[in-house]
């Protein structure tokens, strides 16, 4: 993948005109030879590009999008460069016609950007560079799309609201949003590109296959272009929820305490984190302030505790994928799904053990502190002790701990318990079966 040069123009909030107009060095559709648009052998793209961003387009801004259009049409057909800008700058018109709520039909628009990612990744815009991503959903009604840069300053992006019908069987809406930690510019470095493009749409009730009790039908998917980079690292990407009305999660029904708020990626828990783009957004059911007014976190200081209401609902995530929220059930167990073997020689490793916290619900949590310790067989034989490092946090994917390199010195017979530990979850401890140390 080419590393093209890029210099960013910012989309300014009042006009789409202004900014396609500027970076599209001025030059008119029909100043541009009908060869190089339409016949040039080295740009096949080119000719359906012309007529989607025509199409897509609406006025006034669509005869500015033409010219850049006919920019990159020109650039491709003498080989310079600048396509790769010219198709930035179309990209982020597409994004600014969302956020106006004014875009064109999704299948086409999801067409086009799949040609103009073809275009940054080769000034040719080679048919055989397009990456055949699905972008209807994400141009469609509470989808989401953005392009960001190296220099962006806002690192939260936060467009779909979505209706739904609380606990309290009251209307209500939510906005999804995804935000860093971190500013963009690492993406240069590891992308191969200096833009990603974060794209998202809603999930059909059913998308995951929740475990705990959902908060109405609030289900999504966030996707990212290139596929390459540092997402996969922990704490850089969070996912969030915020309510447009304060919800009262319910009490479960076992226990009489109240459900934990979390975020739930495919079959796994989240980490709880804050989502600053719920900030300053208004308190009705349709209207919420521009996302650009990020200023501090609607969730209290001290965290979600028992029996209170909840504006909002983060979760640190390792990757994109399908999201929910969903009130967890509090209780909980540690399992040991790999246990030490039978007969195991002194000094010699128990083998890698491997604990799964689970809500009471049953899904899997990230994040939860796991410790492992061994019980005397009876009393017999003292003072035995557990060498290694005991403890480990679950994992975001599938919400186990390995723990390995562990052994016990003193001959006898063992059984080897895990503990998990985890704010606002209670879990029962896991056991092993007998197993023996001896030569």
């Amino acid at each position: 993948m080419r590393r093209p040069a890029l210099h960013p123009i910012g989309f300014p909030a009042i006009a789409l005109l202004v900014a396609l107009a500027g970076c599209a060095d001025s030059v008119p559709t029909d100043s541009v030879p009908e060869a190089s648009v339409v016949t040039g052998a080295t740009c096949p793209l080119t000719v359906t590009m012309k007529e989607d961003v025509n199409s897509w387009f609406q006025d006034p801004e669509r005869a500015s999008a033409n010219k850049v259009m006919a920019s990159l049409s020109a650039a491709c057909g003498t080989g310079d460069p600048r396509v790769t800008q010219h198709a930035i700058d179309l990209l982020r018109g597409i994004e600014y016609m969302l956020d106006a709520g004014r875009g064109g039909d999704p299948v086409t628009g999801s067409r086009l950007a799949n040609a103009l990612l073809a275009c940054i990744t080769a000034t040719n815009c080679a048919a055989s560079d397009v990456p055949g991503l699905d972008f209807v959903g994400a141009l469609s009604n509470g989808g989401l799309f953005a392009v960001r840069f190296g220099d962006s300053a806002a690192p939260a992006i936060a467009r779909a609201v979505l209706p739904f019908i609380d606990f309290a069987n009251q209307p209500n809406s939510a906005r999804f949003g995804v935000e860093l930690d971190q500013e963009w510019s690492w993406t240069a470095a590891n992308g191969g590109s200096q833009i990603v493009l974060l794209y998202g749409k809603p999930l059909v009730s059913g998308g995951l296959n929740l475990q705990e009790t959902g908060i109405g039908g609030l289900q999504y998917e966030f996707n990212r272009w290139p596929k390459t980079g540092p997402f996969a690292s922990d704490n850089i990407v969070h996912v969030g929820v915020c309510f447009a009305s304060e919800i009262e999660l319910p009490d479960d029904a076992a226990t009489g305490l109240s459900t934990q708020p979390r975020i739930q990626r495919e079959g796994t828990l989240l980490t709880q984190r804050n989502p600053t783009f719920c900030a300053g957004q208004t308190q009705t059911a349709s209207v919420f302030a521009p996302v650009a007014n990020l200023t501090k976190s609607l969730l209290r200081s001290a965290g979600f505790t028992f029996g209170v209401k909840t504006p909002a609902i983060g979760g640190s995530a390792l990757d994109f994928s399908r999201f929910a929220p969903v009130a967890a059930n509090p209780n909980g167990a540690s399992q040991l799904l790999v246990q030490p073997p039978a007969v195991v020689a002194p000094n010699a490793s128990l083998g890698p053990i491997t604990v799964r916290a689970a809500s009471g619900g049953g899904t899997a949590i990230e994040r939860v502190h796991v410790t492992v310790y061994i019980l005397n067989n009876r009393g017999e034989p003292a003072g035995a002790v557990l060498v290694g490092n005991p403890s480990a946090f679950t994992n975001e994917s599938t919400g186990t701990a390995v723990i390995d390199g562990l052994s016990i010195k003193k001959t006898g017979g063992y059984t080897l318990c895990a503990r998990a530990e985890l704010d606002g979850f209670s879990f029962q401890i896991a056991c092993s079966q007998l197993f023996h140390v001896r030569k």
